[in-house]
This record gives C-alpha cells, structure tokens and sequence, in this order.
C-alpha cells in the first residue's frame, strides 16, 4: 500500500465534498444545528457512515478500472437499476454543479457586497480553465487545497466556544427557528451523508479508477470519508454555539470568521470560494466524461477538444441555472438528491457484501503483481 498516495486520495475525496456547501457552514446548518443539540448525534452517527462508503466507493472504482461511475454501475446492478442510476448521477453532477456556481456567488456577496452574477461567472470561468488538466491533477489541485479549509475548521469551534454568550436552552430555542425540510436527526444524518455520497461517487470511482493498487484507494476513501465526518462534527460546534451570530446567514461559518476579525473573514472568504470551485470541478468534470463517453461510444481515440466543449457547454448551462439561488438550492435540492441516493447506498452495499472476497483476492494479486 503507498501511503502517500491514500492520504492524496483522502485529501482529495474530503475536498470534493468539503466544498459542496460543506465549507459555507450552510448544509450543517439545515442537517444537524436545526435540530439544535440532538443533531450532535446525528453528527456522530454519519461520520461511521461516511467511512464506510468512502472505502467502498474508491475500492469499486479500483477494481473496475473505472473511467465513469457507469464503469461501476453496469457490473454491479441489473441493467435497468444501472442505467436509471447512470442518469440521475449524471443529472446530481449537474444540480450539485450549478449550486457550487451559485455558492460562489453568495460567497463573494456576503464578503464584498459584489452581485452574485459576478462571483457565478468568475467561478464558471475558473472551473473552465481548470478542465485542461487532467483528473490526476485535478485530484492533486483538491487535496493540497483542502488543508486551507481544515485550518479554519478547528480554529472557529473553539472561539465560538470561549465567546458562547447564550444558554444551551436559549441556544435550542434560536435553533427550532432554522429553516428545515427532514423530518428528524436520524433521518438528516442518512440524507446528507446520501446527498454527499451522490456528489463524490462520480468523481470517486474516477479516482480509484486511476489508481492500481484497489488497497490504496480503499484505505483513501475510507480516511477521506472519516475527516469528512469529523470536520462536519467540528463545523457543527462552531455554529451550534455562536448560533446568533451565524444562524440563518447564507455563509455561516464565514459569518463566524468574519466575527472574529475582518482579515480572518478576508482569508476565510477567499478559502471558502476555492473550496467551492474545487468541489464544482469534481462535478463537472466526470459529468463531461460520463457525457461525453455517452455520445461517443464507439470512438476509438479520445478527444481532448470535444471533451472541452461538453465542458463548456455544462458549466455555462450551470451558470445560467445558478440564479435560482444557493440557499434555495441548499434547502429544497439537496434533500430530494439524498433520499435518491439511498438506493444507490444500498446497492452498492449488497454488492460489496457479495463480491468481498473478489475484492479481497483481486488487491492481493495487484499488490504480488507490482513487487
């Protein structure tokens, strides 16, 4: 096993789901603080599920050399469930995409004042450009930036926790004001860790498809799956207890940021936004492959340039669509794409659970083959 590699690999797995609303504080928000302190628990609870399907996720990926999630789906589902499954990832790329876009717009709004069109379009323009990489350093562009983000999200919990002014009863009461679309924290808990795991499987059967060794890319996505959970846990804290100042903002954690100074706001802004384009490139970019393997089945050589152009295509179509909003995309888009998503979970699981020691076999061949 290389151990930089899985921890490349974690880093990258965690940015891509970071970003997606992650870093804004806004999805924590509406999926555990507005359950005031029992979504502590829920908290708890889906960072185990996170690990779990992070392991399973890249270790599929791996196995199946995948180059699209329908590389995984098509050997491990009835071909109806892989195709249905096929279009509504495809159809997540895209919503969680355009939201990303309008994220980024609500980012430099709250921070600059500027129109949201204008941080939509800078970050439509960005994901572009950053589509003439390949996914080998698309992946190494998330992880070295994601320990921009982990920095903030230990600092901010514990100001908030030495600036805690109101009771953990007052603090309950100001939370049930929350805006919040589940019906409880258990149930919360399995929606957002659904929602997130529609976001990055895209992305994460590319990663492990590019990875030989199937134990690297295990041990990568389950790591990556448990920092996601553990930074969800401390993004929790950090808006749980200073809910007066961050509740019901657009950006609550840069809310919080820019409580405790206007240069700390200053550098948690321009973080949040790269964090933000990062996870929008881990959207649209396997959303132009899955598109672009689609129409071009039977091409024997790839096409750097028509790729480009389906790029293009999606992200503008993105942009365009992002003046729905991102705070209305947070609440009302998110919650359908996970109920979606638990039974893509469940599939995945089954077949893990009934091919496990293929898995197992085919990484110890891999790893004798590359001695």
């Amino acid at each position: 096993m290389k151990i930089k590699k899985s921890l490349t690999i974690a880093l990258a797995y965690l940015g891509v789901i970071v970003g997606a609303g992650f870093a804004s504080g806004k999805e924590i928000e509406q999926y555990y603080v507005s359950f005031g302190s029992q979504g502590l628990w829920g908290a708890v609870l889906s960072t185990f599920i996170y690990g779990l399907t992070g392991y399973i996720a890249l270790q599929m990926g791996s196995f199946y050399k995948a180059q699209d999630h329908h590389s995984v789906l098509k050997n491990i589902a009835p071909s109806f469930i892989s195709k249905l499954f096929d279009w509504i990832l495809t159809l997540t790329l895209f919503l969680l995409g355009l939201t990303m876009i309008a994220g980024g717009g609500s980012n430099l709004n709250q921070q600059f004042g500027l129109a949201t069109w204008v941080g939509s379009l800078l970050a439509a323009v960005i994901i572009i450009l950053a589509g003439y990489f390949n996914v080998e350093k698309v992946t190494q562009l998330i992880g070295y930036l994601t320990p921009l983000i982990v920095v903030f999200f230990i600092i901010i919990p514990i100001y908030s926790y030495f600036t805690m002014d109101l009771s953990l009863a007052e603090v309950n009461l100001l939370s049930s004001d929350l805006v919040q679309t589940l019906p409880n924290w258990v149930v919360s808990a399995f929606n957002h860790v659904s929602l997130n795991f529609m976001l990055v499987f895209s992305m994460a059967t590319v990663m492990g498809g590019n990875e030989e060794d199937i134990r690297t890319a295990s041990i990568g996505g389950g790591m990556g799956g448990v920092w996601t959970g553990l930074l969800q846990l401390l993004g929790y804290l950090a808006i749980f207890l200073r809910i007066e100042v961050a509740g019901g903002t657009a950006m609550p954690l840069l809310a919080l940021a820019q409580d405790m100074h206007p240069i700390v706001g200053l550098f948690m802004a321009v973080t949040i936004y790269i964090m933000i384009i990062s996870t929008a490139i881990g959207m649209f970019y396997p959303l132009a492959q899955r598109i672009y393997n689609m129409i071009t089945p039977k091409e024997s050589f790839y096409s750097r340039k028509k790729f480009t152009y389906i790029l293009i295509v999606c992200v503008l179509l993105g942009f365009l669509a992002s003046f729905l909003g991102f705070e209305v995309l947070v609440a009302y888009v998110y919650p359908v794409i996970g109920y979606s998503g638990f039974i893509l979970m469940g599939v995945l699981l089954f077949a893990w659970i009934r091919n496990f020691k293929d898995y197992h076999t085919k990484s110890e061949n891999r790893q004798q083959a590359s001695k």
